[in-house]
């Protein structure tokens, strides 16, 4: 009887990486007598190492099947239909490497590309540095899966998915092209015969693309005019671009932004719109984005102009002819008539300057020779408007105008205003000036007429001067409104006082108040300057005077006021109103009077001013007059003495003194203080030295020698005193 050998074999199923696959269904079948698999004999998974041992096996030849792939993975082509395997008897396995039963992963491949226009055609180019995330089909993300990068083939690579529904979504854009967040729907699942076929997908990005219509004013397109297109910052992005002959303005390759369409040449005959056109290109869209119309009736204008033809009373006139010319008189179009609105139009004018010129005046009416000029500019922001060459091509009745100022400019409210004619007839009161200090009067016939402010505004001063104007009975072209004065002043009062010396000397530093007609101060404090000048301004009119309340150091204050009146109307800018033009602060004087012992003035006797208070010489040397009159001037206030240091030729020094003081204020210019008399003793007689003494001339020697020693004594005193 025969032996039957039994066997046990050994599979190993791996990745591409050889590493040990778990999960993996393998059966074992017997063949049939057709080749095709018979019966089943032995079945396992693969463990956790890739490993499956099925053993008790007999000597003969079997088909390997696979029907369940490991997770992650596809089932073997070969292993699907049946591989066959022979067991030896020497229990070796021929025609199939046991130990290396191999599944490919699961693949889905994306390729990411940017689409591009050259030379008028679709370029596809890889790109790289897309991300992506993948979803499952509860829109969850699936781990492991959340960024996904394509390489430098463009190319995104998703391996180990099981079978199943999927998403893949964009979540970064490549460089320079725009988001598309559409997601892209997969599914993996087995084939009939069971295995998980690759996945083939494409992902498109895009970049930005713009287009701007060129047309004129009729709606017709433009060739030929020029734009660049640039960035939110200015810079320029793209340049010459130029519109086709449908007016089509196009950029293309643009990354996401803002930008602006900015034309740089406006076609021939026509006026540059200088509108930047602003357009965005978006940072994500769901498919290929749309071409963005920047404009779709970007217009370059040429020029119109119109003009108005009135009568004086605002009537359309109609029928006027006008021809137009350019800058060198060459005549552009004539025959241009006023309709039943006044109106004169020409358009289709290229950038220059121009002018209407009436050639024909309507019926009854006086030719108007003045040329109405007008410009076309070269180029405008966005449409170019009718140039308006004259709204007021007419005869008016006259309008005037005056500005009502205060002293500082500041506009009046509330001045009240008639206007009378040549004859000093009103023709309109109750003008009153507004806010602005306009004070407007219109509809008037032409002649001589003025302004007379008949009520000033509250504070001020009536200005009395009449403001004269003219409305002319002939104007070249339309009349201005008249603007009688553009700075009628209403003042407020200013008065001035001017302080002086007995001399005529300014004096600064002398201060002032000044007082209304009630005793009120109004201002302190005002100090002289070095001129002399007290300036005070603003007074509203009144009466009123200024109070000297210190003098200037070493002066008398002088208590006299000085009253002035500010005047409620004056003609004109009043003057200021000089209080006083020779306000003088006066120093002292004294004198006295030099006599003998019986009354005859006498001269040549010399005084010292002594200040009784610091014992200084105030004035030295004052010498007696002809009339014996010795006098002290310029004496600041306080007390003093005269004291004699040389008597008159022939008199005795005087021991006496005279005190007098100065006072120190004073209504206007202060009395000389009067020292009284101040008298001189004579000196005693010299007897002759050749003549010997007569009988009873005894006694004149000795009164001569008692003479000769007081004035040797006065002399020595004299002496002292100069000395001290």
């Amino acid at each position: 009887m025969q032996t039957v050998q039994k066997v046990q074999l050994l599979w190993k199923k791996v990745g591409p990486g050889k590493a040990g696959l778990a999960g993996a269904h393998l059966q074992l079948w017997s063949i049939g007598t057709d080749g095709k698999k018979d019966k089943l004999i032995r079945e396992g998974d693969t463990d956790k190492n890739g490993d499956l041992k099925l053993g008790n096996l007999r000597v003969t030849d079997y088909l390997l099947i696979e029907t369940k792939a490991p997770t992650g993975y596809t089932l073997d082509e070969e292993l699907v239909k049946g591989k066959k395997i022979t067991v030896a008897k020497d229990g070796e396995v021929s025609n199939f490497p046991i130990q290396d039963v191999e599944n490919e992963p699961t693949k889905v491949i994306l390729k990411k590309v940017g689409l591009t226009i050259e030379n008028g055609k679709e370029v596809k180019n890889p790109l790289q540095g897309a991300e992506f995330k993948v979803l499952d089909s509860n829109g969850q993300v699936v781990s492991g899966y959340e960024k996904l990068t394509s390489d430098s083939s463009g190319n995104v690579t998703i391996e180990k998915l099981t079978p199943g529904k999927y998403s893949l979504v964009e979540t970064k854009a490549p460089a320079g092209y725009i988001l598309d967040p559409t997601p892209i729907d997969f599914e993996l699942k087995a084939n009939e015969e069971g295995i998980i076929p690759d996945i083939n997908l494409e992902k498109v990005n895009y970049q930005g693309s713009a287009q701007l219509i060129k047309h004129n004013s009729n709606g017709q397109a433009l060739s030929g005019a020029i734009f660049k297109v640039i960035d939110k910052d200015g810079n320029t992005i793209q340049t010459n671009l130029s519109s086709d002959k449908d007016g089509k303005v196009t950029a293309t390759g643009l990354s996401p932004g803002d930008y602006s369409f900015v034309e740089t040449k406006a076609p021939t005959g026509y006026i540059l719109n200088t509108i930047p056109v602003h357009f965005t290109i978006s940072a994500e869209e769901e498919g290929q984005p749309s071409l963005i119309i920047a404009s779709d009736n970007f217009v370059n204008y040429q020029g119109s102009a119109e003009l108005i033809k009135h009568d004086s009373k605002g009537q359309a006139l109609e029928g006027a002819i006008f021809k137009v010319v350019d800058a060198d008189g060459k005549t552009v179009k004539e025959n241009l008539t006023s309709d039943k609105d006044g109106k004169v139009s020409i358009d289709g004018l290229a950038p220059g300057d121009y002018s209407f010129v009436e050639t024909q005046a309507p019926s009854g009416y006086i030719l108007n020779t003045t040329p109405a000029n007008f410009n076309i500019s070269s180029e405008e922001e966005g449409e170019q408007k009718v140039v308006i060459a004259s709204d007021n091509f007419i005869n008016y009745q006259g309008s005037a105008e005056l500005i009502k100022h205060d002293s500082n400019g500041q506009a009046l409210e509330g001045a009240v205003f008639k206007v009378i004619d040549a004859d000093g007839k009103t023709v309109k009161e109750g003008l009153t000036s507004d806010k602005d200090g306009k004070v407007l009067i219109d509809n008037l016939a032409p002649g001589d007429y003025s302004f007379v402010e008949t009520q000033a505004p509250t504070g001020y001063i009536l200005n009395t001067s009449q403001v004269d104007f003219t409305i002319s009975a002939k104007e070249e072209g339309q009349p201005h409104v008249v603007v009688a004065s553009d700075n009628f002043i209403n003042y407020q009062g200013s008065a001035e006082l001017i302080k002086h010396d007995s001399k005529g000397n300014s004096l600064s530093g002398a201060v002032f108040k000044v007082i209304d007609v009630d005793g009120q101060a109004v201002k302190e404090n005002l100090v002289s300057d070095k001129e002399g000048k007290v300036l005070i301004k603003d007074l509203v009119p009144g009466k009123y005077s200024f109070v000297e309340t210190q003098a200037p150091t070493g002066y008398i204050l002088n208590t006299s006021q000085v009253d002035f009146t500010i005047s409620g109307k004056e003609e004109g800018q009043p003057h200021v109103v000089i209080a006083s033009d020779n306000f003088i602060n006066y120093q002292g004087s004294a004198k006295l009077i030099k006599v003998d012992e019986n009354g005859k003035t006498l001269s040549g006797a010399i005084f010292n001013v002594i200040n009784s208070d610091t014992h200084e010489v105030a004035i030295e040397g004052i010498k007696s007059d002809a009339n014996g009159v010795i006098k002290a001037d310029n004496l600041k206030p306080g007390k003093y003495s005269f004291v004699e240091t040389k008597a008159p030729t022939g008199y005795q020094l005087s021991q006496e003194t005279k005190t007098f003081e100065i006072t120190a204020k004073a209504e206007n210019q202060p009395q000389v203080v009067n020292s009284g008399k101040f008298i001189n003793k004579k000196l005693p007689l010299n007897p002759k030295k050749s003549e010997l003494p007569k009988t009873g001339e005894q006694h004149n020697t000795l009164i001569s020698l008692v003479g000769l020693i007081m004035m040797i004594s006065a002399s020595l005193v004299l002496f002292k005193r100069q000395k001290a």
